[in-house]
């Protein structure tokens, strides 16, 4: 193919966006004639919305924004995201609620029993969750707040998923979460303190979304949950190594809503749902889960009495069997110096 079919390459972004939004739009026009991009479904960007994107116009910018209003794919959301940054506050809000729709309409693909379906819902609104978590960490004032409340919509439309019969749109849902839970621990450890609470927030959202389905019926909706707090307590402790001491302090934060989330768990009816509770606080790994997993070790079920000397084990790296008083002695001795607890 000649370079000239192929159409230009113009690496800048709208006329109204930031400098450091210019490589997340890197703009391809198309030959004349010929579709911008387009998605499965046969939608797309057009040529003629791409330039309005481009525009000095105010006016031009914001109808471009209006006219991705059910596109559903990626190129789409990324320009989106980056309008979050346009200096036009008019085109800013038109942005967001145009992104707003498009990432709830998504978010209900991935219920989709279609297979094709759901997976591009998947990737898209991963690839959506990196971008607006970028635009948290590196945009201006405005532009965050309108990552943040994108970010918490996100979650809540995320986490429905999680309930469903079908395993495979539990995945579907899992895999979006954790994208969520990964990309907002690095904001938090790595983002200046101006944004390093309002990630935190957000991740905070998603614990409390995820109350319910730590300790759903559904063993395998259980499973679903316990997998995004993984996640969860992975990116926090990567942040209590790694950052700052206000990233320390809200990655501390962070695991005491989770292990607050799922302790109630451990005195379930539900044998199932014990052993869940004390294996999720095991991968949480924070020490203030540590009072009420001993207190287990009397439970009636020997599974559960397993599940949670094994927990103790992992969040401890200490091994002194199935017998709480030896627990208790121990901790007694070492609660005031154990990591986070001081």
């Amino acid at each position: 193919m000649r370079r000239a079919d192929r159409g230009s390459c113009r690496g800048r972004a709208p006329a109204g966006g930031s400098a450091l939004l210019v490589l997340a739009f890197l703009v391809c026009v198309p030959p004349p004639g010929s579709a911008a991009l387009s998605d499965r479904s046969g939608r797309g960007v057009s040529q003629t919305t791409l330039e309005g994107l481009r525009s000095d116009k105010r006016d031009e910018r914001e109808q471009a924004v209006r006219a991705l209003r059910g596109t559903k794919d990626s190129m789409a959301i990324q320009a989106l995201v980056v309008a979050l940054g346009d200096r036009d506050s008019g085109v800013q809000r038109a942005a967001a609620s145009t992104l707003d729709d498009v990432l709830r309409s998504l978010s209900g693909d991935l219920g989709s029993f279609n297979s094709d379906t759901r997976g591009q819902a998947t990737q898209t609104l991963r690839a959506a969750v990196r971008a607006l978590a970028d635009v948290l960490q590196h945009g201006d004032s405005s532009a965050q707040g309108l990552a943040e409340k994108l970010l918490r919509t996100e979650v809540r439309a995320a986490e429905d998923p999680l309930r469903d019969l079908n395993g495979d749109v539990r995945r579907a849902g899992t895999d979006v979460l954790i994208e969520i839970a990964r990309s907002l621990a690095g904001v938090v450890q790595f983002g200046d303190f101006r944004v390093q609470g309002s990630a935190a927030d957000v991740l905070e959202d998603l614990v409390r979304e995820l109350r319910g389905s730590i300790s759903d019926g559904n063993p395998g909706v259980r499973a679903a949950a316990a997998d995004v707090f993984r996640a969860l307590a992975d990116g926090a402790r990567l942040a209590l190594t790694g950052g700052d001491f206000r990233g320390q302090r809200s990655a501390r934060a962070l695991l005491g809503r989770m292990v607050d989330a799922v302790v109630g768990n451990l005195r379930d009816r539900d044998p199932a749902t014990r052993i869940g509770g004390a294996n999720t606080l095991g991968e949480i790994g924070d020490g203030r889960a540590v009072d009420a997993l001993v207190d287990v070790l009397a439970d009636d079920d020997p599974s559960v009495r397993a599940a949670a000397e094994e927990a103790l084990s992992r969040i401890t790296g200490e091994k002194l069997g199935p017998d709480p008083a030896a627990w208790r002695a121990w901790w007694e001795e070492h609660r005031t110096t154990f990591p986070g607890m001081r």
